[in-house]
């Protein structure tokens, strides 16, 4: 199976070496496959141990080329004839003289110890350093030869109808060299037509192997273009390398680079509209919405180039980060906005900071907490991925935090300052020209007209808030019809979300058009489904020992007992090497046979020419002894023959059963005597494959553990900062309603738990409650801020609901604003090139929108239906206490401001004089 032994089944399984070594090349220099792989995994120690320590020979770096004509027939001379063409424009490439030696060599020297066919492990004298696997060898991989025997149709089926061996002796691989193919019903067995051509270049390691790859894809791609503009031309050229992958996704995020400006302006133009008023000195606060923006863009090049400083690998799921931060990042700077403009205009400006942070600095911070813990504790994850992209979010969330409280800050600051010495809001170098009838500020007096004049947004908001208010205060049929209706599509959509299925399709992170899924489209369409393949390795044990042949007989006859494999592998080195021993002692040779060493029968076994072509690659010796030398490892390729492509279950059911046996006998050689290396095991399997099944195994687990862990953690501090159980109530019933409505809505959206789902799922647990906190915060404040309602509005509301009122028509239009911003921010990501960011911008818009409605309407309807403005703890007498205290509090503060209001008076009339 060429396209899967090689390169395991199409970038799926494939493994890059530079990865995480170079921590300086943040940016995608990361190992794209172990990189989903759990840490402390066996998998990745035994694949190490394969690369690093095994004397196995070195695998090629494969190239594959794929010719087609979209399903007919491609078993004609013309067809093969471009197959030429696209080998020639291989050898052509420049550096091909160096690397392979002048001409590639139709042996396979370099074995694939993951996925290759026992028949393909050829030996030689010497490994050759450019390899050709397909319908070329027919012709010895010569154009010339080719054209001088093939001359029609029937001389070319005759040709490549040649079986089971080349005239060199090289053995025949149909599978590897054709699609679907059409064979004659004869002895002759001859191939009559196939769907597909295949072409696998697999190029040696070496300094200069990457650069002329990419060169080579390059010029193979090339001479795709040209034979797609070719409109006579019936044939399609696919091409495929084993770093495709990673130059893919590198074009992927740098395709969606852009995105990121557009995000930034469509912030800048719904912040100014926002803060835009016609007013252009006094109400008016465009400096100040680009200001909410650059916040967030300094606290995302801070944390950014902290983390890149340190050498935190950066991959294409953390480029989604800075469109989450921003849209989250905003949200912060209109609450504290918005708590700003609630303040008495009369006082100092630093007095009105001072009463706005102490308005929502509290529902701000845990809001904060309860985001960053969550994100903290994403950080425990054994995925290496998911762990860094936490790293990075956590990261982001505490440092916008900072930026919020400290630069904003300043920058409101600023702004009411120039409002009141009367700068323009855009020309801030000019003032506007005073008449007499318009009244004089201190520099730190504010006095605008900013705090009472709305825009067309906010007006609208109140009045439909205070339309909600009243509907849930006079119809208790609509309170409990909105309970309802929440609660039961929550329930309907826990169904949903236990039919959510574990699958991960890596080719997702690459753009929509990118080659790669051309490759793989054709692939799938022309070509066999090829099964999966394991290695069954044996070391550190006495090969010559007749107990550990009997255990290593007996491994692999309990791998087969797997119900995923389904036949015997046709060639075990242990079992032809018994039988050809047995067979020589019956024979001429019986007497040397039965008095030679285990060392000098195996001389012998692979003097034969056929077991050596089987053989030479899966045996290791100790070349530095006499002779052959004594084996060390070995190895075995068995099939997968019973596993679905597709069946998660059954491949993580094998990966586990697999871990079992070889755990098994480990015990049992030690029981047995048999001296092995301590802390790892002598008998074990490996694939490719094993690095996604690893993340397949924990997916869910990994899910299950860190939502319950974020949920506790937003539980403990939500209670350590409102201590009262009617909150806790609340919040964690609009979380866990919020979560599995996310659940269902993925389902019905025909998503699947993948590395990328789950954590947009788990990112954005943290953000989910920020809504319904800042609600529930202002609905539950013990000390009231300065009623915003008019005397007439007051009596139009029952005094029992003045609070959710107050809420609703204070934090609420906030936390609208705040939503949009967020919903906006994420917009973008649906014109992504990859499928992974419009997964993580379905599921982030998701979740912005239900916790938005649990917010505004859910939680308010909650309150309205049961009284919850009582502590939950304390006795009448305490509440009349503390009602007592408020009380002298609030006539405190009002003697304050009158005082204040007095000396400002003062003031200006000194200043006028």
């Amino acid at each position: 199976m060429p396209y899967k032994n090689g390169f395991a089944w199409v970038l799926q399984r494939t493994r890059t070496r530079s990865g995480m070594k170079r921590k300086q090349d943040v940016l995608h220099k990361t190992d794209r496959v172990k990189l989903w792989t759990p840490q402390s995994s066996p998998v990745i120690e035994n694949s190490q141990w394969i690369e690093s320590e095994s004397g196995f020979p070195t695998k090629t770096y494969p190239i594959h080329v794929l010719l087609h004509a979209n399903g007919e027939d491609v078993v004609s001379v013309e067809a093969v004839d471009v197959l030429f063409q696209a080998l020639s424009t291989f050898q052509n490439t420049q550096g091909y003289e160096n690397l392979c030696g002048g001409g590639g060599q139709t042996t396979v020297g370099h074995h694939d110890h993951n996925n290759a066919s026992a028949s393909e492990s050829e030996s030689s004298s010497s490994i050759p350093e450019c390899t050709i696997l397909g319908i070329t060898n027919f012709f010895d991989d010569d154009p010339n030869v080719f054209r001088q025997e093939v001359n029609t149709q029937q001389d070319l089926v005759r040709a490549i109808s040649v079986y089971p061996l080349l005239p060199n002796g090289r053995i025949v691989q149909r599978g590897r060299m054709f699609g679907y193919r059409v064979e004659s019903n004869d002895e002759r067995n001859l191939v009559l037509g196939a769907q597909m051509l295949k072409l696998r270049l697999g190029l040696p390691e070496s300094a200069d192997t990457r650069t002329f790859e990419k060169l080579a894809i390059r010029n193979l791609l090339e001479f795709r273009n040209e034979l797609i503009l070719e409109p006579v031309s019936p044939f399609h050229v696919e091409v495929l390398s084993l770093d495709s992958y990673t130059n893919e996704t590198e074009r992927a995020v740098m395709n969606d680079l852009p995105l990121i400006p557009a995000m930034i302006l469509i912030m800048f133009a719904f912040s100014c509209l926002v803060y835009y008023k016609k007013n252009q000195v006094q109400s008016s606060c465009l400096f100040l919405g680009i200001g909410a923006v650059l916040t967030v863009v300094f606290s995302l090049l801070t944390s950014f180039g902290l983390l890149f400083l340190i050498g935190v690998p950066f991959s294409s799921l953390t480029a989604a980060t800075p469109f989450i931060i921003l849209g989250i990042g905003l949200d912060d700077s209109f609450i504290i906005t918005g708590a700003y403009q609630r303040t008495d205009p009369s006082d100092l400006i630093p007095t009105r900071i001072q009463n706005a942070i102490h308005d929502c600095g509290l529902s701000i911070l845990l809001t904060t907490l309860t985001t960053v813990s969550a994100f903290s504790l994403g950080t425990m994850s054994r995925v290496p991925a998911m762990k860094n992209f936490y790293i990075y979010a956590a990261t982001c969330v505490f440092v916008d935090f900072i930026y919020q409280i400290s630069f904003f800050v300043a920058l409101l600051y600023m702004n009411e300052k120039r409002k009141a010495q009367r700068r323009y809001d855009w020309l801030f170098c000019f003032k506007q020209k005073s008449t007499s009838s318009d009244s004089t500020f201190d520099d730190e007096a504010s006095g605008s007209d900013f705090d009472t004049t709305s825009t067309a947004f906010e007006r609208k908001g109140y009045k439909l808030l205070r339309w909600y208010c009243n509907l849930l205060e006079h119809y208790a049929a609509i309170r409990a019809g909105i309970i309802v209706v929440f609660i039961t599509f929550a329930c309907v959509s826990v169904y949903g979300g236990s039919k959510l299925r574990v699958a991960f399709d890596i080719t997702s992170l690459v753009p929509s058009k990118s080659y790669i899924n051309s490759f793989v489209s054709a692939l799938e369409s022309y070509s066999e489904q090829d099964a999966y393949t394991c290695t069954a390795f044996f070391r550190d044990v006495d090969f010559s020992s007749q107990v550990v042949q009997s255990q290593m007989n007996a491994y692999i006859d309990e791998l087969v007992d797997l119900p995923q494999i389904t036949s015997y592998p046709p060639h075990f080195w242990l079992q032809d090497f018994q039988n050809f021993t047995h067979a020589s002692k019956n024979a001429s040779l019986s007497s040397s046979t039965t008095n030679s060493s285990f060392e000098e029968q195996l001389d012998m076994f692979l003097d034969n020419d056929y077991y050596n072509v089987l053989y030479s690659n899966l045996i290791v010796r100790d070349t530095s002894t006499n002779g052959g030398g004594a084996m060390t490892e070995s190895a075995v390729i068995l099939s997968l023959d019973n596993i679905d492509l597709k069946n998660v279950r059954d491949q993580v059911s094998f990966l586990s059963s697999q871990e079992e046996i070889s755990r098994h006998f480990d015990k049992t050689l030690q029981s047995l005597g048999v001296k092995t290396k301590p802390d790892r095991m002598p008998f074990f399997t490996f694939s490719e494959d094993y690095f996604m099944w690893e993340f397949y195994a924990v997916a869910v687990e990994e899910l299950l553990l860190s939502t319950i862990a974020s949920v506790l953690a937003v539980a403990v501090i939500t209670f350590l900062f409102i201590p009262r159980i009617s909150v806790l109530c609340i919040v964690m019933l609009s979380v866990i309603m919020i979560y599995m409505d996310v659940l269902g809505l993925m389902y019905w959206a025909g998503f699947s738990i993948n590395p990328v789902t789950l954590i947009a799922i788990l990112m954005s647990i943290g953000l989910m409650v920020d809504y319904v906190l800042h609600v529930v915060m202002r609905c539950f404040e013990h000390h009231k801020q300065q009623p915003i309602m008019t005397t007439s509005q007051e009596n139009d509301v029952p005094k029992v609901h003045v609070d959710m009122y107050d809420c609703l028509s204070t934090i609420g239009i906030s936390v609208m604003i705040g939503g949009a911003s967020t919903v906006l921010s994420t917009i973008p990501l649906a014109f992504s090139t990859s499928e992974i960011f419009f997964s993580i911008f379905v599921i982030f818009f998701g979740f912005v929108m239900f916790s938005l409605m649990h917010g505004l309407i859910f939680v308010p309807a909650i309150l309205a239906s049961f009284s919850f403005h009582n502590d939950d703890t304390k006795t009448a007498s305490e509440d009349e206490d503390e009602s007592a205290q408020e009380v002298v509090m609030e006539e405190e503060d009002s003697s304050i401001r009158k005082e204040t209001t007095a000396v400002t008076i003062m003031l200006a009339a000194l200043h006028e004089n």
